[in-house]
């Protein structure tokens, strides 16, 4: 029986890649909350971090790509505590390495009991063979001072 479907060509051109591509994997990193009150069960304002990630890539087709992330995460497990985040943002990527974006953050268990917060992130992720390696720093701002900075590093494949 012989097949009639014709094999791809290994170089497709430019027009005929695809537009969204999608990237997934681990992170590790640390978070500096400013402000923890003597109320709050944590002992500290330096916590580690570990998570998950989601990356959209929008390719633009030239140097400027469109960037959904969506990120989950858990920090304060060195203190015995256990306080999950959630990230999405939107932003842009250039030339496939340098990423900016913005968007919304989910901590249920602020010590403040404000629990949606804006993220500002900023990153580069340089090839490691065939996957990535993402160095992301995040910024939460707060009108009342009660900021986090915090920064991960992981991999993308």
């Amino acid at each position: 029986i012989a097949s009639t479907t014709a094999e791809a060509p290994a170089d497709l051109l430019e027009e005929d890649k695809p537009f969204k591509r999608m990237y997934h994997g681990f992170r590790l990193g640390y978070t500096f909350v400013n402000d923890v009150p003597e109320t709050s069960a944590l002992k500290s304002p330096h916590l580690f971090v570990i998570g998950y990630e989601l990356t959209q890539r929008f390719e633009g087709g030239s140097w400027l790509n469109v960037i959904t992330v969506q990120n989950v995460s858990v920090s304060g497990v060195k203190q015995s505590q256990f306080l999950p985040s959630l990230n999405g943002l939107v932003g842009f990527e250039i030339m496939d390495q340098f990423q900016v974006g913005t968007g919304i953050n989910v901590f249920p268990f602020d010590p403040h009991e404000k629990y949606i917060h804006q993220v500002i992130a900023v990153g580069y992720t340089p090839p490691a063979g065939k996957m990535n390696m993402p160095l992301h720093f995040t910024f939460i701002p707060d009108t009342d001072g009660n900021w986090r900075v915090g920064g991960t590093v992981g991999v993308n494949w």
